[in-house]
């Protein structure tokens, strides 16, 4: 018992409770829209936004024109072994370079440290790589090492990233935009409660996504609805892999039934694990999450274990995308525009089927048709 209320004071010192409350009627981004006043009106504008987070463009980023990518030398790091989407790019970006004649050895385990990353790309310089793909890497925890491969001619691309201004020229980020990708999961446990919506997510400070989501969600939910709660869970990178993780478990025991009603888990791999962990516990939610995983997909389609949502984005086509962004770099070609404005899918059990059943890598969002042969073309492969 002791333990018990020992755990649960501690979360509450790690928790930031939010009350959501008026404010001025704009937000960042396209995502954040519509406020309005009561509960009726708050769910209805919710469930009329997020029909438009269902949907695709027809065009994604990335390079037109063709060239001759050459041949040349690179390698892929991947944050940690333990985000199996992040492997899943990294293992696709290798992919890609040996569809395009590059020589690529296998992805590389990142082991959520900045030690073991920034040794990586001194490794990258020291074996003289044309080029490196990231993924899930904040380039600010190992700024030195990255300086050196950039000043070595090192070409980096980031997937999973938002690497910064003073980074540009030196670092392309391939990634989605955080900010709204919080604000879709907002607008998504809005549209399920309301302004009943009592909502908790969680936070790690290390990651640049990380930081950026919550400031989505948080912003979304306090701009939109006066009555709406939200609570901010903050972990650390080293919380991730254990068990529970100890702070939901320590948030439950504090939180009884009816003040929780949607947890957004700070990717699908901790979504799956908070929702089995609070099932174990007797308890409930609608649970969403980001990235687009395939268990959080089927547990969609199946309705075991109630997985409600995720933010998806296009995993397999940033891997080829920030592969052919490097060769197009060392051959001299211009980098494509908006490689970091990549598009978000809002995922649920209405439109999961279209993710669903498709070829290997393609439950991920991809562009309409044979994109991977578009690229090939492009690199004079096919």
């Amino acid at each position: 018992m002791f333990d018990r209320m020992f755990a649960a004071c501690a979360v509450l010192a790690a928790a930031v409770t939010l009350t959501a409350c008026g404010g001025n009627d704009s937000n960042e981004g396209s995502a954040s829209s519509g406020k309005t006043g009561g509960a009726d009106d708050v769910q209805a504008v919710a469930q009329e936004k997020i029909k438009e987070f269902m949907t695709l463009p027809e065009k994604f980023p990335g390079g037109t024109t063709p060239y001759n990518p050459g041949t040349g030398k690179a390698g892929a790091l991947v944050t940690g072994f333990g985000a199996a989407p992040s492997v899943d790019a990294a293992r696709w970006a290798v992919d890609a370079f040996h569809a395009m004649g590059w020589q690529s050895g296998p992805p590389v385990d990142g082991k959520f440290s900045p030690t073991v990353q920034a040794a990586f790309m001194d490794r990258a310089v020291q074996d003289k790589l044309d080029g490196v793909v990231l993924v899930g890497v904040d380039v600010n925890n190992l700024a030195a090492s990255v300086e050196r491969a950039a000043a070595a001619g090192v070409r980096i691309t980031c997937i999973v990233c938002t690497s910064g201004e003073k980074w540009k020229g030196k670092v392309v980020d391939v990634t989605p935009d955080w900010l709204k990708t919080g604000q879709i999961a907002a607008w998504r446990t809005l549209a399920n409660s309301g302004s009943d919506d009592k909502v908790v997510t969680f936070h790690a400070e290390e990651f640049a996504a990380v930081r950026l989501r919550t400031k989505g969600v948080t912003d979304t939910i306090k701009q939109n609805c006066e009555k709406c709660t939200l609570d901010v869970v903050k972990m650390t990178a080293g919380d991730l892999s254990k068990p529970g993780p100890p702070q939901w478990v320590a948030y439950l025991a504090s939180h009884p039934e009816g003040t929780v009603n949607n947890v957004i888990g700070m990717y699908d791999d901790q979504s799956m694990i908070i929702t089995r962990t609070a099932l174990q516990s007797g308890r409930e939610f609608l649970v969403g999450g980001y990235d687009g995983s395939v268990p959080n997909l089927t547990a969609m389609s199946e309705g075991k274990p109630p997985i409600d949502f995720s933010v998806a984005h296009p995993f397999h086509y940033e891997a080829w995308a920030a592969a052919d962004a490097i060769a197009r770099w060392t051959a001299g070609e211009p980098v494509p525009d908006d490689l970091d404005n990549m598009p978000n899918l809002l995922v649920t059990k209405d439109n999961v089927q279209e993710l669903l059943g498709g070829p290997e890598g393609d439950y991920y969002p991809t562009p309409k048709g044979d994109w991977q042969g578009e690229f090939k073309k492009l690199w004079g492969k096919s």
